[in-house]
C-alpha cells in the first residue's frame, strides 16, 4: 500500500488477504469493496468505525468487508455512542446506482454530524454507507 495516496471513485480489492484494517483506513475512495480475501474480525471492524467517526476517510460513501464466521454486531459497536434511531427498512443507493437494503438501521454519527448505516448482509458481508446517498435521501428521509 506504499505510495498509494491518489483519490478515486472505487478501490476493490480481491484475494488480498494482507489487507489490514490499518491499509483500508488509508485508502482515498468513496466505495471500498474487499472479496475474497481478509475476513475482518469484531475488533478490526470497531477500529475502522471509530476511525471513521473520530473524521478519518471523510471521502467515504460505502465500504463492503468480509467478516470472520464469529462476527458480533455488540462487539462492532463495543465503546461507540450509536444514536436510536426508528427502525425501518431503508434503501441505499450508492455509487453507480447500486442499492443496499437495511432492513434495521441504526445510525452512526461522526463528529461532524455526518450519519451512516452499517448492517450484515448475506451472513458475512458487513457494508456500512454514508448519508446522503447518490440520490439525495438522507437517514431521515425515510422517517
Amino acid at each position: 500500500m506504499d505510495n498509494c495516496n491518489n483519490k478515486v471513485e472505487v478501490a476493490s480489492f480481491k484475494n488480498c488477504h494482507w489487507m489490514t484494517i490499518e491499509n483500508l483506513m488509508t485508502v482515498d475512495a468513496l466505495r471500498i469493496q474487499i472479496d475474497n480475501g481478509k475476513m475482518y474480525n469484531n475488533n478490526e471492524v470497531n477500529r475502522f468505525l471509530r476511525h471513521w467517526i473520530n473524521g478519518g476517510s471523510p471521502r467515504l460513501k460505502q465500504i463492503k468487508m468480509e467478516l470472520a464466521a464469529d462476527w458480533d454486531e455488540e462487539l462492532f459497536l463495543n465503546g461507540l455512542n450509536v444514536r436510536e434511531g426508528t427502525q425501518l427498512e431503508r434503501v441505499y443507493t450508492g455509487v453507480y446506482g447500486q442499492s443496499i437494503t437495511f432492513w434495521r438501521s441504526q445510525p452512526i454519527v461522526r463528529r461532524d454530524g455526518t450519519k451512516a448505516s452499517f448492517g450484515v448482509i448475506d451472513s458475512n458481508k458487513f457494508h456500512l454507507v454514508v448519508w446522503p446517498d447518490s440520490t439525495g435521501r438522507t437517514y431521515e428521509s425515510f422517517d
